[in-house]
């Protein structure tokens, strides 16, 4: 069922079998995993449509495409995966998941993608508080350590009001954990932060990353910042787009945490 850790595990055995020591072996087991500890890194990074800024997905057709068809496409700021961190952890998960089943056979990863994907579907998700499979099918799917047992009555109910009744409520419980998840880590992040926003027309310092202006950060004595830019347009209040005079070849948009206040008496 995976190598997720203590509080999934357990949470995937405690739904089959129990002994009062349950937790207290789960714990020692996945302290004692092998594959656990090669295949995972030592710490984890703290995730409409959301993508990055792939020539493919700027295209006219792309954007024309998904207007017809309803939906919004929002772009990630360039060299910021935070802003489209809940990719990023699922992509973390996978990847430590597949290490652990392939290890040396590289090769193999495709055909051990159905049982990773199944496994991750069925882990109970720390800010939902349910599994994937829950949340979208209102159950869980028949897992190897079912033991085939007698079919529960909820997953072959033909009563649809009821069905569609269930579903509406969890996944208003999956909203209410996620949203105070969210809470949470938006405190802890904001709280040595000093929220700034900018307005249109505004004159601001630009952080030279040095992924993302590599040509300006080849020598450590080169200057950490470029500007005064003013700025062109506010997408939102974490990211804004800038009028760089043609002076860079790159997106014109930044997010928040690459721009400072340009406080000088003169722009000019």
């Amino acid at each position: 069922m995976g190598h997720f850790g203590v509080k999934k595990m357990h949470k995937v055995v405690y739904e089959h079998f129990y002994w009062s020591s349950l937790m207290k072996d789960v714990e020692r087991i996945c302290g004692r995993c092998v594959v656990c500890k090669k295949a995972k890194s030592k710490t984890k990074n703290q995730g409409l449509i959301v993508s990055d800024r792939d020539a493919k997905f700027l295209s006219y057709f792309w954007k024309a495409l998904w207007s017809k068809l309803g939906t919004r496409l929002m772009f990630s700021t360039t060299c910021h995966p935070q802003t489209d961190g809940q990719t990023e952890v699922v992509n973390w998960a996978l990847s430590a998941l597949l290490r652990s089943l392939v290890k040396k056979n590289l090769k193999l990863w495709e055909e051990c993608l159905p049982h990773v994907e199944f496994a991750y579907n069925h882990s109970l998700h720390s800010s939902s508080k349910f599994s994937p499979f829950k949340v979208v099918y209102s159950f869980n799917p028949l897992s190897p350590l079912d033991l085939l047992p007698l079919p529960l009555s909820e997953r072959v109910s033909t009563d649809g009001k009821r069905k569609a009744d269930t579903i509406k409520k969890l996944h208003e419980t999956v909203c209410a954990n996620i949203e105070a998840k969210t809470e949470v880590y938006t405190r802890k992040a904001n709280r040595k932060k000093k929220k700034v926003i900018f307005e249109e027309g505004d004159h601001v310092w630009v952080h030279l990353r040095k992924e993302r202006f590599p040509e300006e950060r080849k020598s450590k004595l080169m200057p950490k910042v470029d500007g005064p830019f003013q700025i062109r347009k506010k997408i939102h209040d974490n990211a804004y787009q800038l009028d760089l005079q043609g002076k860079y070849d790159i997106s014109s948009s930044f997010n928040i945490s690459d721009l400072s206040p340009f406080l000088a008496d003169n722009p000019n």
